[in-house]
């Protein structure tokens, strides 16, 4: 018994994911099936387009977010071993020198 459970579950889950492989090729939803199948396939065909625009979206910020990091992380390191020079330098102020003359 178990086994046939197996074979069934893994032959739907095929068929689950050629559908949706052919409904993400497609630019609009298939229009050659039988009329009660077209309105849950165009919907299907919107949310699989949907979430691969967003999915598509989130990977692109969390690539700039990742590259971001490691900037700040790579200048950090430098900054701490001395191999970059500070961000913003500050200038000493001459009143701690000793020279008032200025003022």
């Amino acid at each position: 018994m178990k086994l046939i459970s197996m074979v069934v579950l893994g032959a739907t889950a095929a068929a689950g994911f050629v559908a949706a492989r052919t409904l993400l090729d497609r630019p609009e939803a298939p229009q050659s099936i039988p009329q009660p199948l077209q309105q849950p396939t165009a919907a299907a065909h919107g949310r699989l387009h949907r979430a691969r625009a967003r999915v598509a979206d989130a990977m692109a910020a969390a690539s700039t977010a990742r590259h971001d990091a490691e900037q700040e992380l790579r200048e950090d390191y430098l900054r701490r071993t001395g191999r970059l020079a500070p961000a913003s330098p500050t200038l000493p102020d001459i009143r701690e020198a000793g020279d008032t003359t200025g003022l």
